[in-house]
């Protein structure tokens, strides 16, 4: 998603989510998009995160890698915006994973992974 109309749709009519350093938005495609595909990820890192923009760059290809391992066939097609917020460019991998699987999981884009309890006997 590269349109700044794009972005400012998701993000202004989109459900959000929220976590320390990252805010997801959704919303489904708009009908001119192609129907093919089961959705876009847009990734916002403004200078306020970071002001080197190889910090910046190098977040945003975490999200992404993030977004296509988990969300490669979201239960249904939307629009995904993920804005990173001040400290996150500070923050390694393990952190990044897991502050974006819990919003992907509060967003529905993936399942939660429920462990059964195991019965002794």
């Amino acid at each position: 998603m590269k349109s700044r109309r794009d972005f400012l749709r998701i993000q202004q009519k989109g459900r959000k989510f929220r976590s320390q350093h990252f805010i997801l938005s959704l919303f489904p495609p708009h009908p001119d998009a192609q129907t093919s595909s089961p959705g876009r990820l847009g990734i916002t890192v403004t200078t306020k995160v970071h002001k080197r923009a190889v910090k910046r760059n190098a977040l945003k290809r975490r999200v992404r890698e993030l977004y296509r391992h988990k969300c490669q066939s979201p239960p249904f097609p939307c629009d995904v915006v993920v804005i990173a917020l001040m400290g996150a460019a500070e923050l390694d991998f393990a952190a990044i994973r897991e502050q974006l699987l819990t919003l992907f999981e509060r967003s529905k884009l993936i399942r939660t992974e429920s462990v059964s309890p195991r019965r002794n006997g």
